[in-house]
C-alpha cells in the first residue's frame, strides 16, 4: 500500500535567473547555422525573468516571471544553436483525465453504429461517457472528469485485456500536448471538433505498428531515467517478452500526428507526422502533438500478467487511439498561447494550476477559425460553454452550494453555477498543490464473522443486512499547503440500485492486519452519502471534505444503505482507492 508519486516522466529541472527583461518570445529557429532565434518586442508593464535550462541557458526569455512549475524551454544552448535533443519533444501542458464506460462502437469510424459488423470491437472511453452518437455538440453538454472542465474532448481506445479476457481498466489516463517543432510562428490551434486517430488498429506483427508511435512499456512512477523499459509494440508478457516486475505499472503510449490539412473530419490523408525537426509536407500545417498515455497499475495480483492483447482482432499489436478535441475556447487559447507559444512548460494543469499570462493571447478569439469549425458531421457548429461564469485561471469562480447531509439523508447535491458576462481580463491564480493518496491500511469486517481477518483481500465489503462495514485510512502528509477540496474515489466491483455513506473513523490505532470487530474504530455522526445506482467496472467519486479538516491519519467508515452487497477494490486489488486533496 503506497501514495503514488508525482509522475515525473518528461519533466525537467530548471533553475531561474532574476534579471528582469521586456521582451516577449514570438519565434524560434530562424536562420542561424539553418535554424536560430528571433523575438519581436512587445509593449508590457510586466516584468520578465530569464529562465534558464537545466542543461543550457536560454538566450530568450519569456514575458512572464515564471517559477519552478512554469518554467522556460529553451530553443536554443548557451552558445546560441538550436535545441534540437529536447525542444520540440519537451511536453508543454498535461490534462489528467479518468476512463468512463465501455462499448462496441466508435464515434469516428462509424457514427451511430454499436456492435455492427465484424470490424466493430470494444472501446474504453476517457473524459466523458462515450458513445456511438458522440460529437462535438454533445461533448461540449456533457460533463467531463479531466483536471481541467473546459477540456471535453473525448479519447477513447482498445480495450487491453487479460490472457482470460478480463478487460484492464487504466487507474488514470495523462494526455500530453507538446508544441512538436522548432517553429512554433507555424503552429495552428486545433480546431473545436478535429478528428483525430493514430496507431495501426490492423496490425498483425511487429513490424507494422510502430512503438515510437504506439507502444507499451514498464514504468515506474516517480523515475524518469532508468525508470522504464524499451518501448515495444505489444504489451509486456505478450509475444514471448519479459512481464513488467512487482512495483511498475504498464503504460501504453500513442502519439498522434502533428501536421495536418485543414479538414476536420477523419481521413488518413488529412493528416501526417512532420520531419525531425517538426517540418510539415507541404499544404499542411503544425498543429499541437497530442501523446495519450494509459497507466495500468500491476500491484497485487496483477503483477507479471502474461498474454495480454487488444478488443481489436483480439491481437497484442492492434493498439490505437481516437481523439475527438473539444474544449471551451478560452480554457484552450489559455493553453495553446500561454504553454505552446510561449514555449512553457506548464506541467500538469487543472482548474486551480492555469499558466501565468504571457500576453500572447489575442483580445478577440483564436485565429484560423478555430473558434468557429465544421464538426464531425461537417455541419458548422458553435462552441457551447457549459461553465459559463467560470474563466479559466481567473481568481472569480462561479459559486457553488454542497449540502453536508448528516447520517441517512440523501446525496451531497451541487447547485448550478450562475451565469455571468465573462470579464475581458482576468487575473491568473496561484499555481495549486494536488495529490492523489492510496490508503495506508483497508480492511472490512462481517458482522456475521467479526474476528475473521481481511486486511489482505483483494475486495472490500459492504452490505446492510447482514451489517458489513469497510474501513479505509490515509495519510494526508503534513506538506499539504491548505486543504480545499478532497475526494475519496471507490471502484465498484459489483453494481447495486442501493448507496453508500462514508462517515470519518475516530481515530485507535487499528491496522489492516489486525482488524476485527473488536478493534474496529468507531465512527463521528456526520456523513456523506451516495445514491444508487452504482455501476460495476466504474469509480464512484464522493467529496468527503467535510470530514477531513486537518493532515494526518484520516479514516472512512464506509456502509452501505440498502441490503444489496457491494463489493469494491481494496489496495490489493487492481483499483485501490484513491484520496484525491487539492488546496
Amino acid at each position: 500500500m503506497h501514495s503514488e508519486r508525482a509522475p515525473q516522466q518528461y519533466s525537467r529541472a530548471r533553475t531561474s535567473s532574476t534579471s528582469p527583461l521586456r521582451s516577449i518570445w514570438r519565434a524560434v529557429a530562424a536562420a542561424v547555422v539553418a535554424v536560430a532565434v528571433a523575438a519581436s518586442v512587445l509593449a508590457s508593464s510586466r516584468e520578465s525573468a530569464d529562465v534558464a535550462h537545466a542543461e543550457s541557458s536560454c538566450a530568450v526569455s519569456g514575458p512572464a516571471t515564471y517559477d519552478d512549475s512554469f518554467s522556460k524551454i529553451c530553443a536554443v544552448t548557451a552558445d546560441g544553436a538550436p535545441n534540437t535533443s529536447t525542444y520540440k519533444n519537451e511536453v508543454n501542458f498535461v490534462v489528467v483525465c479518468e476512463p468512463t464506460n465501455r462499448i462496441k462502437s466508435d464515434p469516428i469510424v462509424a457514427p451511430g453504429a454499436v456492435n455492427e459488423g465484424t470490424f466493430m470491437h470494444e472501446h474504453l472511453f476517457v473524459g466523458q461517457d462515450g458513445s456511438a452518437s458522440s460529437n462535438v455538440v454533445s461533448l461540449m453538454a456533457g460533463t467531463s472528469n479531466c483536471s481541467v472542465p473546459g477540456n471535453h474532448t473525448l479519447y477513447w481506445s482498445p480495450t487491453l485485456l487479460k490472457a482470460d479476457g478480463t478487460p484492464m481498466i487504466p487507474y488514470t489516463t495523462r494526455l500530453y500536448y507538446r508544441v512538436g517543432t522548432m517553429h512554433p510562428e507555424k503552429l495552428v490551434p486545433i480546431p473545436q471538433g478535429l478528428e483525430m486517430i493514430a496507431g495501426n488498429s490492423m496490425a498483425t506483427n511487429t513490424t507494422l505498428q510502430s512503438p515510437g508511435r504506439a507502444g507499451l512499456y514498464c514504468r515506474t512512477i516517480g523515475q524518469h531515467v532508468g525508470g522504464q523499459t524499451e518501448k515495444q509494440a505489444f504489451p509486456p508478457g505478450a509475444n514471448g517478452s519479459p512481464v513488467c516486475e512487482e512495483g511498475t505499472v504498464i503504460a501504453q503510449s500513442v502519439v498522434f500526428p502533428n501536421c495536418w490539412n485543414g479538414v476536420v473530419k477523419y481521413a488518413k490523408e488529412n493528416f501526417a507526422y512532420s520531419e525531425t525537426d517538426g517540418t510539415c509536407p507541404s499544404g499542411m500545417k503544425n498543429i499541437p502533438q497530442l501523446t495519450q498515455e494509459d497507466r495500468y497499475d500491476l500491484d497485487g495480483h496483477h503483477v507479471g500478467e502474461e498474454n495480454m492483447y487488444f478488443s481489436s482482432m483480439n491481437s497484442p499489436f492492434t493498439l490505437h487511439a481516437d481523439a475527438l478535441e473539444a474544449w471551451d475556447r478560452p480554457t484552450w487559447d489559455q493553453l495553446f498561447y500561454d504553454c505552446l507559444m510561449a514555449s512553457v512548460h506548464c506541467g500538469d494543469v487543472s482548474t486551480r494550476r492555469m499558466p501565468p499570462s504571457s500576453g500572447l493571447v489575442p483580445a478577440t478569439g483564436t485565429g484560423d477559425g478555430a473558434t468557429m469549425m465544421t464538426g464531425s458531421s461537417g455541419a458548422p457548429t458553435t462552441s457551447v460553454d457549459p461553465h459559463a461564469g467560470h474563466v479559466m485561471g481567473s481568481t472569480t469562480e462561479a459559486p457553488t452550494t454542497t449540502a453536508q447531509p448528516t447520517t441517512g439523508t440523501a446525496s451531497t447535491t451541487t447547485t448550478a453555477p450562475t451565469a455571468t458576462a465573462t470579464p475581458t481580463t482576468t487575473t491568473t491564480a496561484a499555481p495549486r498543490w494536488s495529490t492523489t493518496l492510496k490508503p495506508t491500511d483497508d480492511a472490512y469486517v462481517d458482522s456475521l464473522d467479526s474476528a475473521r481477518l481481511t486486511g489482505d483481500a483483494i475486495s472490500l465489503r459492504v452490505d446492510a443486512d447482514p451489517k458489513v462495514t469497510s474501513y479505509i485510512r490515509f495519510t494526508v502528509p503534513s506538506s499539504a499547503p491548505g486543504i480545499r477540496k478532497v475526494t475519496l474515489k471507490l471502484w465498484a466491483n459489483s453494481s447495486t440500485g442501493g448507496g453508500i455513506a462514508v462517515s470519518k473513523g475516530i481515530e485507535n490505532g487499528w491496522l489492516e492486519a489486525s482488524l476485527t470487530g473488536a478493534t474496529a474504530p468507531s465512527r463521528y455522526a456526520t456523513s456523506v452519502a451516495v445514491v444508487g445506482p452504482i455501476v460495476a467496472g466504474r469509480w464512484v467519486s464522493i467529496d468527503v471534505t467535510s470530514l477531513v479538516r486537518s493532515t494526518g491519519a484520516v479514516t472512512f467508515v464506509v456502509r452501505s444503505t440498502s441490503s444489496t452487497a457491494l463489493s469494491l477494490s481494496s489496495s490489493e486489488g487492481p483499483y485501490a482507492p484513491r484520496l484525491v486533496v487539492t488546496n
